[in-house]
C-alpha cells in the first residue's frame, strides 16, 4: 500500500451516502470524517446527503500539485478517458511516477499550498463546466501534461475507483462533494509532499545534485589550500563540496580510502607507493605539495642548536637526529641530506619523535638535530635554533619535486570517471590559484590548526604544482628506493590516475 492509499481510504468509509448507491461500502466515510464534512455542509438539511467525489477530481488535484504543466491546456470537451488503465507506473514508495518530468523541486510547502490553491480554484469555483474540463458525460477530462504526469492521473483513477458523476449539474449542486474533495486533495498533497522534492534519474530540469566528497587528511597547510579552492568555487563548479576528516597520521587514511570510506586521501608519495607495492588498489590523483625551489624559504629543514656543536652534516655522524616517522618521507629526506652533504647517513642514529616533542628534546640535549616540518621549523628558529640544511634543496637543487599527493581508490575512480576527473580538475585549479595567492592560503591555516599570529606570518610555504608528472615524482621515489623504503622505482605513468 502506498503512502496515499490509507488517507484516501480513510476519507471514504461507510456513511449515509452508501445507501444512495453513489459510493461502494469499501469506500465509505468513517464517522469522524463524516462529522468534519457535515460541518462543511451547513445547508438546510444539516447532514451529509451525497458524496459526489470522482477519482478524476483527485487525480487533477494531485496532478496540479505535483506536475504543474508549464502551459496548462484544456482537453477537448468530448474527449473521454479510458475506463481501464495500466497501473505499472505505481512503483517505489512514492505514488508519483518516477518519470514525471515537471514535478517541482525546492520548497515543498510552497509548491503544495500553491498547487492545492490552483487546483481547487479550477475544480470548485468555476461556474463553467467546460472551464473545469468536464466532458459530455460529466467526467473530468485529463489535463494535457507530460507522459509521466498523464499516467499519474490514470493511475490515481485506476487505484481509487470512485464512481463517475452522471452529470455536471450533480457536481455543481453538491457542496458536500466540494468539501470532501478538499479533504482528499489536502490529504493527498501531504502524503505526497515528501516525494515531491526527490529528483528522478532522468530529471534534467532542476539544478544538479551537490555531491559531498569525503576527504581523509591531516591538519596541514595543504588542507587549508583546498578550503581556499572551495571558496573560489573550483569545486562547486562541478557540484561538489568537501567534508574533511582529520587523522592522526597518513597510515590511518590509506585503509579508509581503500574501503571507500573516503573518496580522497592526503599523504606523502612514499606512503602511497608503499601501499601500491603491497597490492592495494590506489592511484595518485593530483599534487598536494611540492618543493618551492628556494633554499632560504624551503620547508623540511634540518634544525640544530646554535652552540657550535654541529657545523656541517658530517658532524651528525654518531649523533641523534629525530624524524617524525622512520621508514618514510622524513627519514628519506634526512638521510639523503647527510649523504649529499658529504656525511655518512649509515653512521647517524635516526630516532622517531613527534613534531611537538622535537624542540623540547633539542633544548634538553636528548637529540642533536631534527627534520622540521612547518610550522615547527619556524617555531624552533623563533626560539634561537637554526637551519643546518634545507633537505629539499639537498635532494633536488635544480628542480622542484613532488612529495605530497592526493590519492584515490583506483577501482572506484574507474567506475565513476566523470566524478573523479572533475575532482582532479578542481584540485588542479586550486593549486594554480594557491601558487599565485600564497597569503590567502596562509591566512586560512588557522581554520585547520590553531597558530600564533607571528608564527603564521613567518611560516614557510610549499610549492603547489598544478599537475602530477613522472619527472616531479621521480627524485623522492628514487631516494626511497636507495634507502630501502621502496623495493623498486614506481611505474609513474600507470600510477597516476587517468580518466578511462
Amino acid at each position: 500500500m502506498t503512502g496515499i492509499e490509507p488517507i484516501l481510504m480513510a476519507v471514504s468509509a461507510p456513511g449515509p451516502a452508501v445507501e444512495s448507491g453513489l459510493v461502494p461500502p469499501s469506500a465509505a466515510q468513517p464517522a469522524s470524517v463524516a462529522a468534519a464534512t457535515s460541518a462543511m455542509d451547513a445547508s438546510a438539511t444539516g447532514r451529509l446527503s451525497r458524496v459526489d467525489v470522482t477519482s478524476s477530481s483527485v487525480a487533477r488535484v494531485v496532478n496540479a500539485v505535483f506536475c504543474r504543466p508549464e502551459t496548462p491546456q484544456r482537453p477537448h470537451p468530448d474527449r473521454a478517458l479510458p475506463a481501464r488503465v495500466d497501473d505499472s507506473v505505481a512503483r517505489g514508495r512514492c505514488a508519483v511516477p518516477k518519470d514525471c518530468e515537471r514535478r517541482p523541486r525546492g520548497n515543498i510547502a510552497f509548491h503544495t499550498v500553491k498547487g492545492i490553491t490552483n487546483a481547487l480554484a479550477t475544480l470548485f469555483t468555476s461556474r463553467n463546466a467546460a472551464d473545469r474540463g468536464i466532458d459530455g458525460h460529466g467526467r473530468l477530462g485529463a489535463p494535457v501534461t507530460s507522459t509521466g504526469c498523464g499516467r499519474l492521473e490514470r493511475w490515481t483513477r485506476a487505484h481509487f475507483p470512485f464512481p463517475q458523476q452522471r452529470s455536471s449539474e450533480a457536481l455543481m449542486r453538491s457542496r458536500t462533494a466540494r468539501g470532501t474533495a478538499v479533504v482528499i486533495a489536502t490529504a493527498a498533497a501531504l502524503a505526497l509532499a515528501g516525494c515531491a522534492g526527490e529528483a528522478s534519474p532522468g530529471d534534467t530540469k532542476g539544478p544538479a545534485e551537490t555531491i559531498t566528497i569525503e576527504v581523509g587528511t591531516l591538519p596541514v597547510i595543504e588542507t587549508a589550500l583546498l578550503m581556499v579552492g572551495e571558496e573560489q568555487g573550483f569545486f562547486s563548479k562541478h557540484n561538489m563540496k568537501l567534508n574533511y576528516n582529520y587523522a592522526q597520521g597518513g597510515a590511518a587514511i590509506v585503509p579508509a580510502v581503500v574501503s571507500g570510506q573516503y573518496q580522497l586521501g592526503y599523504s606523502n608519495s612514499i606512503s602511497v607507493f608503499q601501499a601500491m607495492e603491497r597490492g592495494l588498489p590506489l592511484s595518485l590523483l593530483n599534487v598536494s605539495a611540492a618543493s618551492n625551489g628556494n633554499e632560504a624559504t624551503g620547508t623540511n629543514d634540518l634544525v640544530i642548536r646554535d652552540d657550535g656543536s654541529v657545523t656541517s652534516v658530517k658532524d651528525l655522524e654518531g649523533k641523534k637526529v629525530a624524524v617524525n616517522t622512520l621508514g618514510n618521507l622524513s627519514d628519506a629526506l634526512a638521510r639523503n641530506a647527510v649523504d649529499a652533504g658529504g656525511g655518512d647517513s649509515s653512521k647517524v642514529k635516526f630516532v622517531e619523535l613527534g613534531f611537538g616533542d622535537m624542540v623540547p628534546a633539542l633544548k634538553s640535549g636528548d637529540i642533536d638535530a631534527f627534520l622540521a616540518g612547518e610550522p615547527f621549523g619556524t617555531i624552533a628558529k623563533s626560539q634561537g635554533y637554526k637551519t643546518l640544511v634545507n633537505t629539499h634543496q639537498a635532494l633536488s637543487p635544480n628542480d622542484k619535486f613532488i612529495f605530497g599527493v592526493w590519492f584515490v581508490n583506483t577501482d572506484k575512480a574507474d567506475k565513476d570517471p566523470a566524478l573523479y576527473e572533475n575532482l582532479r580538475q578542481a584540485i588542479e585549479a586550486s593549486n594554480k590559484y594557491a601558487n599565485e595567492h600564497l597569503d590567502e592560503v596562509r591566512n586560512k591555516v588557522p581554520a585547520v590548526t590553531p597558530m600564533d599570529a607571528k608564527v603564521l606570518a613567518a611560516i614557510h610555504m610549499n610549492g603547489y604544482e598544478a599537475t602530477l608528472t613522472p619527472a616531479g615524482l621521480k627524485p623522492l621515489a628514487a631516494a626511497a628506493v636507495k634507502y630501502g623504503l621502496l623495493k623498486t622505482e614506481p611505474d609513474y605513468q600507470n600510477d597516476i590516475w587517468k580518466k578511462p
